[in-house]
């Protein structure tokens, strides 16, 4: 054995990461540049086995069936059934639920295997007018005169501003005219 490969033999050793470039077909180290935060694997890995091994993460609309069995190489992913989803490349072993819109809301788009279901306030029924509309819509109010602006899935209803009436004499009381008959 040539000493230019003694080196080599003692890399799994030190746990040092390999990859096979291509280009030279020469055995190297991932740079630091190409390596997930917190983490020895590459872009586009995710750890497996606490870390012992790097595997190529599922294209989204997939899910990790069987992890990779040698380091640095693809995952057997497998599609996300009906009902289920996932956004981004991953190292999931199952796919995600779709949200299911509650009572108070309406589907804005369906769940694909890649993307989640949205949901917002019922229109005309339920707003919600904060980012944070995940807990609860509120009732749309309802006007007792005239409407400025109806309600919608963001925004409340606007009422228009009462009319306020001429003022009259107190209730209960009689107006001098009408008790002499004459105008004044």
């Amino acid at each position: 054995m040539g000493l230019a490969l003694w080196p080599l033999l003692l890399l799994p050793l030190l746990r040092v990461p390999l990859t096979l470039s291509t280009s030279s077909n020469l055995l190297s180290e991932p740079s630091a540049a190409n390596l997930s935060p917190g983490s020895r694997c590459g872009p586009g890995e995710y750890e497996y086995q606490s870390g012992r091994r790097c595997c190529q993460r599922c294209p989204a609309g997939q899910y990790v069936e069987e992890p990779c069995s040698s380091p640095h190489t693809r995952s057997e992913c497998e599609a996300c059934d009906t009902g289920t989803y996932t956004g981004h490349a991953n190292g999931l072993r199952s796919c995600l639920l779709c949200t299911t819109c509650r009572e108070d809301q309406e589907m804005v788009s369906d769940c694909t295997p890649t993307q989640d279901r949205r949901c917002q306030c019922k229109t005309g029924e339920f707003y919600c007018d904060s980012e944070d509309c995940l807990e609860s819509c509120y009732r749309c109010t309802s006007c007792p005169g005239a409407t400025l602006q109806t309600c919608n899935a963001t925004r409340d209803t606007e009422c228009a501003p009462a009319a306020r009436p001429e003022p009259g004499p107190p209730a209960g009381s009689l107006a001098v005219s009408s008790l002499c008959g004459c105008s004044l």
